[in-house]
């Protein structure tokens, strides 16, 4: 055991030694693994490595978390398969992928809470209320906290509780309650101080004094930042001192004294470069731009601004992209390069409904894992009456058969008594055969009741079965009823989108677009004036075709009737293509076939057809490959159920991916003009005359849609 544990501190030691020369991670690593080392050993390897590099290359610290929690899913290891999820969780977090963050925290903790890990559940909680926090949903965050405290206070584990309350501190901050925020802190820090432990208490002296900036009592944070300080050169912890120096820059940066503050970050930002922690840097380096800006030196705000970019894009960090696209938008618009300005513009906030994304994904996510809790309860709930019914019909038969040895004792016994009473007492023959003829009689009767017993049995049986069956029937109603309510949540949550969204996007356009005007002088230059016009021009455009496209969507979904006709497909098809895509079809890289087959007809709603017909054969069009002539094949067949299938096949670009398809405002190729509608219309009005749509395709190797139509 001593020798192992040896071996093992060798191992790390070495380790550590590969993560400071950080572009011979790989190589380093790959060397040590290639030798007689225990499973066990590369699980705390992989766990210290993963940890040591989140900041500075989180894709790496991923890939290390996923090979030791490979490793410890084979060895079974729960506590460690929570460890790595959790980490794995945190890199998430930090990048700001709060979907992904929440996806493995909610997994740990399932596991947690499957085989008892108390410490790991609760350390898992704090970390889903700190993502609810970043997403501002302050409620459950606020639930989750809660429980954190709650187990670390019956585990009397008085760091971690320290930890909790803090966590519930930092919430209350960002609801503006500072009373209740300084209330936490200060039950925190108590704890720390008798613990000892001078990083936790010097984190924490760092978040109570931004409730003190906040308020506006900068003396305050000033003595706060200065202990933290302290605590952190006691400790010679370089990243500590970074972060004491970057909330220097931001206090002085409150109190206006520009140079002092930016003094501060300079140094911060140069000691994260030393540690390669490119992801604080990224923030330091924002705020420096914020500073700049904010002082009108509006080069070296626009100099640091694309620095803090490029580092954030280099890490995923989605916040602080957003942030830089928001502070280059203001930049340039104060230059005067609109072209830019409207740029950034557009990236801001294709980012943020990218964010906003994530957030409905999350909801998703918490919905799922509350449906996965209440079916376990309920299969608990099942597996207890299962237990006790079994229970019930055990008695019951020990019952009967405790019965039946009473009677067959009774019988020896008696025929005991008669044998030896026959062989005493021969007078008495007479008496003894009346008494037999009794017994006798009373055994039928017995069987008589033992007959009506097992009659009255086979009635319950039936009655139960009659019961069953009105159960399973009650239960399919309520399943259909739930699943079309269901279909109904998600059409309103969907439309919700929409609305909030795609509406939303030319809005903020043409708004965006409208301020733009309002700080140019158009009058001395109208070429400016007109590319306006063509901006104004082309979101309006876009802003009409999504209106026109729900309102295609509305009447479908709301018709309750509509006049069906006998359709031939054959000549359908051709007057569509004629008097819709004249002008495509005709092109010399078009080419294409039909294979119909003769007397194919039936009942369906024509302007449903022709807009299918449309829209499949147009989309082949729009999505061909520009190296190669485009070839559509286009054909009808009967089905094995008796449907008319109608099908579109081309060699064009293909679908990247086929599951995306059909829904709304799902697109695969962004480099063509569309608006993600028209697969769905064509599905929504399959589904209006009983039909459906299916597709397959490989990218690059062209794709099929095929369309079913009942007959009548």
């Amino acid at each position: 055991m001593h020798k192992l544990k040896l071996s093992l501190l060798v191992f790390c030691l070495f380790a550590l030694v590969c993560v400071s020369s950080a572009h011979n991670i790989t190589d380093s690593l790959n060397k040590v693994l290639l030798t007689q080392v225990p499973d066990t050993s590369k699980m705390e390897l992989y766990k210290l490595l993963s940890k040591e590099i989140s900041n500075t290359y989180p894709y790496k610290a991923l890939d290390f978390a996923q090979k030791g929690l490979d490793i410890a899913q084979k060895m079974q290891n729960h506590p460690i398969i929570v460890d790595f999820l959790t980490q794995k969780g945190n890199i998430y977090y930090l990048q700001g992928n709060y979907s992904m963050a929440l996806h493995y925290f909610f997994y740990g903790l399932s596991i947690s809470e499957k085989h008892h890990l108390l410490s790991s559940k609760a350390e898992i909680e704090n970390c889903v209320a700190l993502v609810y926090q970043k997403q501002r949903n302050f409620q459950q965050a606020l639930d989750f906290a809660q429980k954190s405290l709650h187990t670390f206070e019956n585990l009397r584990q008085r760091k971690d509780v320290a930890l909790a309350l803090s966590t519930i501190a930092m919430i209350y901050l960002d609801k503006k309650d500072y009373n209740k925020s300084i209330y936490y802190f200060n039950k925190a820090l108590p704890i720390l101080k008798t613990g000892n432990d001078l990083k936790q208490l010097a984190d924490t002296r760092l978040n109570l004094l931004n409730v003190y900036m906040d308020m506006g009592n900068y003396q305050k944070a000033l003595h706060l930042c200065d202990m933290a300080y302290q605590n952190y050169k006691l400790l010679d912890w370089k990243q500590g001192e970074a972060l004491a120096l970057h909330n220097y820059g931001e206090i002085y940066g409150g109190m206006q004294e520009i140079d002092k503050s930016l003094s501060y970050f300079l140094q911060a930002a140069a000691i994260y470069h030393d540690l390669e922690d490119n992801m604080n840097r990224a923030v330091v380096l924002r705020d420096i731009a914020n500073l700049h800006f904010e002082n009108k030196d509006i080069t070296d705000a626009e100099l640091y601004a694309l620095k803090a970019l490029q580092s954030a894009k280099s890490l995923d960090i989605r916040q602080e992209i957003k942030e830089n696209y928001e502070l280059l938008y203001k930049i340039y618009k104060s230059k005067g390069l609109l072209i830019k300005a409207l740029y950034y513009y557009e990236l801001e906030r294709q980012i943020t409904d990218s964010i906003y994304n994530h957030e409905k994904d999350n909801l998703l996510l918490q919905m799922h894992h509350n449906y996965e809790k209440e079916k376990h309860f309920e299969e608990l709930a099942l597996h207890k009456a299962y237990q006790k019914k079994q229970a019930e019909e055990i008695a019951k038969q020990m019952s009967i058969r405790n019965m039946f040895f009473g009677s067959f004792v009774f019988m020896a016994l008696l025929g005991f008594f008669l044998w030896r009473n026959n062989k005493q007492k021969k007078a008495i023959n007479r008496a003894l055969q009346a008494k037999q003829a009794y017994i006798v009689s009373q055994n039928e009767n017995l069987q008589q009741v033992y007959t009506e017993l097992a009659e009255q049995k086979n009635k319950t049986s039936k009655v139960n079965e009659i019961l069953e069956q009105k159960i399973t029937e009650r239960t399919e109603e309520l399943t259909a009823t739930v699943a079309k309510l269901t279909a109904q949540n998600q059409d309103l949550a969907e439309f919700s989108h929409i609305v909030s969204h795609n509406l939303r996007s030319p809005i903020s356009t043409i708004k965006g677009l409208i301020n733009l005007y309002q700080v140019d002088d158009y009058q001395e230059k109208p070429e400016r004036l007109e590319q306006l016009l063509q901006h104004l021009n082309k979101s309006i455009n876009k802003l009409d075709t999504i209106v026109y496209d729900l309102n295609g969507i509305l009447i479908v979904k709301e018709s309750i009737s509509q006049v069906y006709e006998l359709i031939d497909f054959h000549t359908l098809t051709w007057e569509v293509l004629r008097s819709r895509l004249a002008n495509e079809i005709n092109k010399p890289n078009i080419k294409i076939e039909t294979g119909f087959t003769e007397g194919l007809y039936f009942l369906s709603i024509r302007s449903y057809v022709e807009n299918i017909i449309y829209q499949l054969v147009s989309n082949a069009i729009k999505y061909q490959d520009p190296d190669r002539m485009l070839e559509i094949k286009l054909s009808t067949f009967e089905s094995a159920n008796d449907e008319v299938v109608f099908s579109v096949k081309d060699n064009g670009l293909g679908i990247p991916d086929v599951s995306k398809l059909f829904k709304l405002y799902q697109r695969q190729h962004f480099h063509i003009e569309g608006t993600g509608l028209g697969l769905y219309l064509v599905a929504v009005q399959a589904q209006a005359f009983g039909g459906r749509i299916e597709a397959r395709s490989e990218k690059g190797q062209g794709a099929e849609f095929l369309v079913y139509f009942k007959r009548s």
